[in-house]
């Protein structure tokens, strides 16, 4: 065979090398405990033609450069059925604009003209050029290009882009087509996330990938995330400022996972947080890369011991830390549970509380925190705002509150700060109770949840029902018989 045939061999596995190169900076995957295949064997080719010390060898193809390579030396045997370039310090890939998409540097490369195989193995190490100014870099211990079926297959590929870190145990990758399997696992890094899955496939003109269940993203914070707590929630205890821990909040779905251009969709997603007993369920999850946006579509559901949230549609802004959910939003606060039996030895039988203590007790059970722990409630609105970096809740449009049976109300606009537990009413309050039927109206009502303290500005109405009851008099007691004189 001619000395074309190399060539066109090289050519075709850069061609290769340029699509894992590119599909590297989509999605990888973990590398397991698989083991490459062994190389395909090859006979030990006969001394031919040796050319040492290529410098800046250019290859063409119908009219273009499309190779520079450097290397210590190439090898062809007598039969030029096969060749061995040694010591590959650069082979560089260029463009039809002619402009250099890649290059990769490997100890040793190996063509086989009559299976139409060329292998590269030993340290292999990759850089490319990706849109936006970006650079990756990646290695792999072996990579294989099929020429009869014009597939690279490539093992326990490695690499970096920008943030993004990525491991791939088994790739096969058809440049004609522009389809790429992954299997062995999937893993991809970045500071703030981690995605796994067991396999990927993808279509890269369409810039489609689609991930195979179970698929499981992990996100860190530096902060632990704030969740929303309802009204009434006891405050922590106070303790010393310490240092921020990162946080990891899972994203998990047993259903293939779509990511097609910016947009990754998932669905039938639960979210939870480690060390934190709260969650978080969603129908349908669309995240925008670009804009970092979730959108939340089909219904939205969280919950923690205390409370239940739900909301048709809901929008996470992670760069303004903003969480929006859609009405009818309807928040309900759990009633709770009746408390456990005392510990072994402080029985209050046996330790009756003074009188003192008795009063402290009943003032406490009858703070407005406390009576809404224990008898729950319910909150309505067209349109919740959650301030997660300031700690805030805004409900506005429609707002309506209640504890069934004793109190019912309504208001245009409710603001609440978790941290200092401070609720404040906007706009029309009107607050019925139930079981006497009297009324309570201001435009605006500020309430410290820690303190049971409430300001209520001017105007305010308060109508009472009276109840008149018949004046029977006083019962008379029968007179006392008279002593029979002695």
């Amino acid at each position: 065979m001619k000395r074309q045939t190399m060539v066109g061999g090289v050519l075709l596995f850069g061609f290769c090398v340029a699509a894992v190169v590119l599909w590297r900076s989509r999605l990888p995957q973990t590398p397991s405990g698989e083991r490459p295949p062994s190389p395909p064997a090859t006979q030990t080719p006969l001394p031919g033609l040796t050319v040492e010390g290529v410098e800046g060898l250019v290859f063409q193809q119908e009219g273009r450069k499309t190779w520079e390579l450097f290397a210590d030396r190439i090898t062809l045997d007598k039969t030029q059925t096969q060749a061995t370039a040694e010591n590959i310090r650069k082979a560089i890939y260029y463009g039809a604009d002619g402009r250099p998409l890649f290059w990769l540097s490997a100890p040793t490369l190996r063509y086989d003209a009559t299976q139409g195989v060329v292998t590269v193995e030993g340290g292999i190490r990759v850089q490319a050029q990706l849109p936006r100014g970006q650079r990756l870099t990646a290695t792999a211990d072996i990579a294989v290009w099929r020429e009869r079926d014009r597939a690279l297959e490539a093992w326990r590929v490695q690499g970096r882009a920008s943030d993004t870190q990525f491991l791939v145990q088994r790739v096969r990758y058809v440049p004609d087509r522009g389809v790429l399997a992954g299997g062995g696992g999937v893993t991809v890094i970045r500071p703030s996330l981690q995605l796994t899955c067991p396999a990927v496939r993808a279509n890269l003109p369409r810039r489609y990938y689609l991930a195979d269940p179970p698929v499981r993203v992990t996100l860190f914070a530096g902060l632990a995330p704030v969740t929303l707590r309802p009204v009434a929630q006891q405050p922590p205890p106070s303790k010393p400022p310490a240092e921020p821990k990162q946080q990891r909040v899972h994203l998990e779905t047993n259903k293939p996972v779509i990511l097609k251009g910016d947009e990754l969709i998932a669905q039938d997603v639960v979210i939870t947080e480690e060390g934190e007993d709260y969650k978080v369920t969603a129908q349908r999850a669309v995240y925008n890369r670009a804009t970092e946006q979730v959108q939340v579509e089909g219904g939205a559901r969280f919950e923690d011991p205390e409370t239940v949230a739900t909301a048709p549609r809901a929008q996470i802004d992670a760069r303004r830390r903003i969480a929006v959910f859609f009405g009818p939003v309807e928040v309900t606060i759990k009633p709770r549970k009746a408390t456990e039996p005392s510990k072994a030895g402080s029985n209050p039988a046996s330790n009756p509380p003074t009188q003192k203590e008795g009063t402290t007790a009943q003032k406490q059970r009858e703070s407005f925190r406390e009576r809404l722990r224990q008898r729950g409630g319910r909150l309505t609105c067209d349109r919740a705002e959650y301030y997660y970096r300031d700690r805030r809740v805004v409900a506005t449009g429609n707002v309506q509150f209640e504890q069934q049976g004793r109190y019912k109300g309504r208001a245009d606009k409710l603001i609440y700060l978790t941290r200092d537990e401070i609720l404040t009413l906007e706009g029309n309050i009107v607050v019925d109770e139930l079981t006497k039927g009297h009324r309570f109206q201001c435009p605006r009502a500020v309430i410290n949840l820690q303190t049971d303290e409430a300001q209520f500005d001017p105007p305010v109405k308060v109508a009472f029902i009276v109840t008149e009851e018949e004046d029977k008099g006083k019962e008379q007691s029968p007179p006392k018989p008279q002593e029979t004189p002695p």
